[in-house]
């Protein structure tokens, strides 16, 4: 009998076959690999972007609260106003109601009586006056130095301060602005201009920017004076409308903004606009 192969003795594979092998473990590996790393930029990229939200989230909470809270102090300012206002009417009232008694239980001071009623009625009249204009509202327009900003061939633009006085909220309504090279050309009564929902409440500014017709350059180069002017209108926190005008002149090229002695009243100095 022969005798069976050894296992030493056993044909060796063929070197194609382990090639083949491996190149198919290094390719499935490389495989692994690459996709393993697109998970982990997959899973960065997403937790960046989480992140972002998050934080834009933080912030736009964290602004709305504050509006919430800026909302809220000028109810409660405005309601503890007008209930100063009401409880100031109910005693002129009482005050009036008392001075009638007196009038109807003595006839033979009636003349007497009158005449200390019209009186006490003027003197309330004066104080209710004079409380009005001590809590409402004051709005007024400034035009700080070098306000001038880049002007091309046909418009500039102005930057204008509007600031509240006053003791209450206003809201503006409207704000015109145009520039003059001679004050007769300045009018007595300025349009309203352009719409405005501006709220300022007490020792509040407000800035606005007005585009003009472009007069400033001509002005600054042949060295002719050059004015600003306008009105901004606006209503107390009782609704009542009112009006300020403004006007400046420019020097040192537009850098220096001078205050004018003319178009520069309110509607509680004058009926109607005026130079």
């Amino acid at each position: 009998m022969s005798e069976l192969p050894k296992k030493d003795d056993a044909e060796p594979a063929a070197p194609h076959k382990n090639g083949t092998d491996t190149n198919r473990s290094n390719i499935e590996a490389i495989a692994d690999g690459v996709i393993a790393a697109f998970v982990k930029i997959n899973r960065a990229n997403r937790k960046a972007e989480n992140a972002e939200y998050e934080r834009n989230h933080r912030r736009e909470k964290r602004r709305f609260i504050v509006e919430l809270i800026e909302v809220g102090l000028i109810l409660v300012y405005a309601t503890v106003t007008i209930f100063e206002w009401r409880t100031f009417d109910m005693e002129r009232q009482t005050m009036e109601q008392e001075f009638k008694s007196a009038q109807a239980r003595d006839l033979i001071q009636k003349t007497n009586a009158d005449r200390q009623l019209v009186a006490l009625q003027g003197q309330l009249n004066e104080m209710k006056k004079a409380r009005e204009q001590d809590q409402r509202a004051w709005v007024f327009v400034t035009i700080p130095n070098d306000a001038l900003g880049a002007f091309g061939t046909n418009d500039i633009t102005v930057n204008l301060t509007e600031k509240n006085i006053g003791k209450t909220p206003a809201l503006v309504t409207h704000i015109y602005g145009a520039p003059a090279l001679d004050p007769k050309n300045i009018p007595p009564h300025d349009p309203f201009g352009t719409k405005s929902s501006l709220m300022l409440i007490p020792n509040q500014e407000g800035n606005v920017v007005i585009t003009l017709p472009n007069i400033i350059g001509v002005g600054i180069f042949q060295n002719i004076k050059i004015y600003i002017f306008g009105t901004v209108f606006y209503r107390d926190i009782t609704g009542v409308e009112h009006w300020s005008q403004f006007c400046f002149q420019f020097d040192r090229n537009g850098a220096l903004m001078v205050p004018q002695n003319f178009h520069n009243s309110c509607d509680d100095l004058e009926g109607n606009q005026t130079n």
